[in-house]
This record gives C-alpha cells, structure tokens and sequence, in this order.
C-alpha cells in the first residue's frame, strides 16, 4: 500500500524526503516518472536522501493556511475594483459624471450607498444596483483581508517574534518570511 507522507507518519512508517532528481542524470536517461522513482529509492538506500518531510500541524501550516485565503481575498478584491471602473465606464451619463474622478476608496463608499429601486425598470437603476452589489462585495472583502491580517500578525509574533522585533512593517510579509523560512537579511526589498 502507498502512502503519502502525513499517512506514513500517521501509520508509524519511516518517511524520508527526497530532494527532485539530478537535472543532468534526468536529462541523459530521460523524463519518466518511473526512472525518477527509481533515484528515489537509490537515494535512500545509500543515504543521501535524508531530509525528513513537513509535518503539516504547526504554525507554519497555520500561516500558510491563512495567506492563501488572504490572497484569495485580494485577488477578488482586486476584481471587485476593476468591475467598479467597467461598471462606471457603462454607466448612463448622469450617474457617470457623479462619480466619474473620485479616489477609489470614495467610489466604494459612495457607490455603496446608492439607492436604486428594488425592481430597477431603468438603465440607471440597474447600474446603481450592480455599483452597489460590487461596492459591497469590495468591503466585505477588505473587512476579511482585515481579519486575516490581524490572525497573521498574532500567528507571527507567536512564531517568530524575531522578525517582528526586527521591523517587518507588515505581518504579510512577515509570514511569508517565516513560512519561506529565508532569513530578514536575505530578502529582497
């Protein structure tokens, strides 16, 4: 039976990590996943393969965990806005020019509380309830970008609170630093 490496430690069996293949050996016998699993197994047996795999339970999964919903977060926020700049491009003239040049911060807030009809009968109305709707979604979304924020930041400090005391400025960048495991120092700016 084949197990994968959170299985395999579950079960009490050895799980050994094996760093990919050699480039040049790859490139000499060919790509094949058996030739490859093969290496593997020579790597083990003469004990160059010793790394020992992640267990998946600790901070660093928490972190992981939450930057990945985060950036979800932000990606979809991100569309939200470029849908508010689509919507108002389409927009009827009138509603255009109200809100034509403001800071997107401001369009948010001013789009969101629009007050179409509940049945929009008019172009104007269904632009005003699809600004609204778009507008709303962009704060929710900020509101969890938010909450993921503080959650790093907690997680963080927690785990490597040497790099919080160095002066990371944000705990996003922070977390990607601990999960990365790359020193401060050597991070790019």
């Amino acid at each position: 039976m084949v197990l994968g490496s959170r299985a395999g430690c579950v079960h009490g069996q050895v799980v050994v990590e094996v760093d990919r293949p050699d480039r040049a050996a790859r490139r000499r016998q060919g790509k094949d996943d058996t030739l490859d699993a093969h290496a593997a197994a020579r790597a083990v047996q003469a004990g160059t393969a010793t790394g020992t795999p992640k267990a998946a339970d600790g901070q660093v999964e928490m972190i992981r965990s939450l930057r990945l919903a985060r950036r979800s977060a932000v990606k979809a926020r991100t569309q939200a806005a470029n849908q508010l700049g689509a919507l108002l491009v389409t927009a009827p003239d009138g509603l255009r020019a109200q809100l034509r040049g403001l800071p997107l911060a401001e369009l948010v807030t001013t789009a969101a509380r629009l007050r179409p009809d509940q049945v929009p009968a008019t172009p104007t109305d269904a632009a005003k309830f699809a600004l609204r709707s778009v507008a709303g979604r962009w704060l929710r979304l900020t509101e969890e970008i938010t909450e993921f924020d503080v959650q790093l930041e907690r997680l963080v400090a927690t785990a490597a609170p040497a790099l919080v005391a160095c002066g990371v400025r944000k705990c996003v960048h922070a977390a990607r630093r601990y999960w990365c495991r790359r020193p401060p120092s050597r991070s790019r700016r």
